[in-house]
């Protein structure tokens, strides 16, 4: 008990003395979501089902969309992969940073990722949206 919260009050005090890299990274993080991302992907999603004429989407509709309007599941795949993949880098660059934080040495954001890049596996992505099936039911009820 006496480690964790020796551990605790160190990792507050590392993370107070880098608190603007901290900021930094979490704002831009949000920013970027809300500026960029977000809007591209409900662009995205808007696009493919005016092409298919599929007025919403929808766990009731979702049976109705696979058999009557199956040229546009492909599109919706890659745009589902392409979220997984944005999803995963956002992830892995966070918990890039903690490491480097508890270790002492911020790198770059350039150098973070690269480490990001290089060390993606294409396997984490199955795990990554199993995680994500598990989670937006809470996260949809918090929110």
């Amino acid at each position: 008990m006496k480690n964790t919260l020796k551990s605790i009050i160190a990792t507050g005090k590392l993370v107070r003395s880098q608190l603007f890299y901290c900021l930094f990274l979490f704002l831009g993080l949000a920013i970027l979501n809300d500026a960029i991302i977000i809007p591209v992907f409900r662009l995205a999603t808007t696009l493919i089902l005016q092409m298919a004429a599929i007025p919403l989407i929808s766990y009731q509709n979702i049976i109705t969309i696979l058999t009557a309007h199956p040229f546009a599941m492909p599109f919706m795949l890659l745009e589902l992969i392409a979220l997984l993949l944005v999803i995963y880098f956002e992830f892995a660059l966070m918990l890039w940073f903690i490491k480097d934080l508890r270790h002492g040495s911020l790198k770059d954001l350039k150098a973070q990722f690269k480490a990001a890049f290089k060390n993606f596996h294409p396997t984490s992505l199955p795990l990554l949206l199993l995680y994500t099936l598990v989670i937006l039911p809470f996260a949809s009820g918090i929110l």
